[in-house]
């Protein structure tokens, strides 16, 4: 079942309104690991995010990345995403920033 919604996604992207945007890689500030990558799907939107990814090996985090557009986060090989802080605030000219930082833990 759930394959079927994610290639109904899929076939319909333009109507999500959904394009590749940059890939941005994440690795921990200090021991240099994978954390994952965060995809921006709508480049367009009206969002600043900072993000910042804490390191299951080490106990560091990555440096803050920033991301315009809405995106998502994808956690590295043998890692997943277990919580998420998140604090918006709207700028002058009405883009949301959203600081985000993620959690991930070893599968």
């Amino acid at each position: 079942m759930e394959n079927n919604i994610f290639q109904e996604f899929a076939r319909n992207r333009e109507e999500y309104e959904i394009e590749q945007g940059k890939v941005v890689d994440v690795n921990c500030s200090n021991c240099k690991k994978e954390l994952g990558e965060i995809s921006v799907i709508r480049p367009r939107a009206q969002i600043k995010n900072k993000i910042t990814v804490e390191c299951p090996f080490c106990g560091d985090k990555s440096f803050e990345k920033t991301v315009d557009g809405q995106c998502c986060f994808v956690a590295a090989e043998n890692l997943q995403m277990s919580d998420m802080d998140t604090k918006y605030d709207i700028l002058e000219d009405n883009t949301m920033l959203t600081n985000m930082m993620i959690k991930t833990e070893r599968v």
